[in-house]
């Protein structure tokens, strides 16, 4: 497998299956249908009345169609001609979109690693893990979120960083964020990933402005022709049960879920739930200035950031593993990715294909494994936020750091 060659045609040939694998779903399931018909009422409206998207595609009760910023709006847009041209079913050809960002991605991934120094077989894992990966594949050619697309720029981001101490670095690593975060706003927690590594005020800057100002931009022709009424589109929290501390806290939610219970939320989890967006803020603003203080590498303060997300959010969609996985793997956490794979599948399994018929079945294939991943989630994101802590007496802080030595320069290229 050392040969170059024979490298490029076992890759390539993973990026094929894993293609085909989601054509096939894309082309002959119906997929999740009320997020796919969102994606419809949203073309709709850019062909009608494309200054009042927002409006138009949230008055479709009982279903927020678009809490995200429009960044997605020219490839929804197109996605509707091209449908319209060739006769292909919308819905189908909507899912293309974040097939092909799968693919980049695990591309992108499989190059880091080989810059970073891992050996042909951890890359060609890595790559196999995105682009046969049960959370991937479910969620670009089953349920056609978009969450693929949103965080192949963040990926692009911290590769970016990584590779190059050009002085555009910070621009361009906040743009590409930036760009992520104007499909979906989670990408711009990479922005506090990036940060304790920056190389000056004016960097740290420049990542920052850059970040906010592409959202910004995308988002202006509306609020210009809708005001500021479509924000309110943004308080919407997901839903409780299903993962993180929601299920932690009340985890007969998840079976209801699915049919198979009739448990509504009680107190505690209803506040949990109203409270939502301050407990993930409050931890993941803790968590960056606990980076911060140790200078911590860029790598690892991905990993950092998106464990506190796991760990700390109050509520979970299957499409949220899509955000963490590519920058564990980047880390070299590829056994911990396959761990957490085989994890998820039965909830996968439970969420897309209703393999659950009885309220036990979906306690063993859903409620323990989420709660068995969220418990390595917090187990791991202890043990890293301490790893930063405990550097040799007279260490410099670093620039850049590995996971199991924080204060080192680079990985074992074995790792």
């Amino acid at each position: 497998m050392s040969a170059p060659g024979t490298y490029r045609t076992l890759l390539w040939s993973l990026l094929a299956a894993g293609a085909a694998l989601r054509l096939v779903l894309a082309f002959t399931t119906d997929g999740v249908v009320p997020d796919l018909e969102s994606f419809r009422i949203v073309a709709r409206s850019l062909r009608d009345a494309p200054g009042h998207v927002y409006a138009i595609a949230n008055s479709h009760p009982p279903f927020v169609r678009w809490p995200y910023p429009p960044g997605y709006f020219p490839y929804i847009a197109g996605a509707d001609r091209f449908a319209d041209a060739t006769g292909l079913d919308f819905l189908s050809v909507i899912r293309l979109g974040p097939i092909a960002a799968d693919l980049v991605i695990a591309w992108v991934v499989q190059a880091f690693l080989g810059r970073q120094g891992h050996v042909p077989a951890t890359r060609l894992a890595a790559a196999a893990l995105v682009a046969l990966g049960p959370p991937f594949a479910a969620v670009s050619g089953y349920h056609g979120q978009i969450d693929a697309v949103a965080i192949l720029p963040a990926v692009l981001s911290l590769a970016l960083w990584e590779s190059t101490d050009a002085a555009w670095r910070g621009p361009a690593a906040g743009a590409l964020i930036g760009l992520g975060g104007s499909i979906k706003t989670i990408p711009l927690l990479m922005v506090i990933a990036l940060l304790p590594s920056a190389r000056s005020r004016r960097e740290a800057v420049q990542v920052v402005v850059c970040a906010a100002a592409v959202p910004l931009l995308a988002i202006t022709p509306w609020l210009v022709s809708e005001g500021t009424g479509w924000t309110g589109v943004f308080r919407y929290n997901g839903a409780p049960g299903l993962g993180g501390l929601s299920l932690v806290a009340q985890p007969d939610l998840a079976p209801a879920w699915f049919g198979l219970g009739r448990a509504a939320p009680n107190g505690f989890s209803q506040a949990l739930f109203d409270g939502s967006r301050y407990v993930a803020a409050a931890s993941v603003l803790l968590a960056g200035a606990w980076l911060w203080r140790f200078r911590a590498g860029a790598l690892i303060a991905s990993v950092v950031v998106w464990l506190t997300v796991y760990a700390f959010g109050v509520t979970f969609f299957m499409q949220y593993a899509v955000w963490g996985i590519p920058f564990f793997l980047m880390a070299g956490y590829v056994k911990h990715v396959l761990v957490l794979e085989v994890a998820l599948l039965g909830p996968i399994l439970v969420t897309y294909a209703g393999i659950a018929d009885e309220g036990w079945q979906a306690y063993v294939l859903y409620v323990a494994p989420m709660l068995a991943v969220w418990a390595g989630m917090t187990v791991a994101l202890v043990a890293l936020l301490r790893g930063l802590s405990v550097r040799p007496p007279g260490t410099p802080r670093p620039r850049r750091g590995s996971l199991r030595a924080p204060w080192r320069a680079v990985r074992s290229p074995q790792a």
